[in-house]
């Protein structure tokens, strides 16, 4: 893997975006890569969902949802949602 480093603008513009995720902590704000592991967990998510980051970065995010939502297949209208809009709404 190749990395660019950042520009002072763009770790600027990054740590910017963190604050913001990080200061939802009214709002679960969940990202995955396209093998549905979780990437980023916010406060939110922690107070809400009750897991830390570091115990769930990494794993499926199946793991977040009921056995009956995953037979719904509302994890992957999710991913779905996420993929053509840019978020899912569950």
């Amino acid at each position: 893997m190749i990395m660019k480093p950042f520009s002072s603008s763009s770790r600027s513009r990054e740590r910017f975006l963190e604050a913001i995720l990080q200061s939802a902590i009214e709002y679960a704000i969940i990202s995955m890569d396209l093998d549905g592991l979780v990437t980023t967990w916010n406060e939110g998510t922690r107070r809400i969902l009750g897991w830390d980051e570091a115990e769930i970065i990494g794993k499926p995010a199946a793991v977040i949802f009921t056995e009956e939502d995953l037979q719904a297949g509302i994890l992957q209208r999710e991913m779905s949602a996420a993929l053509g809009e840019g978020h899912g709404n569950d």
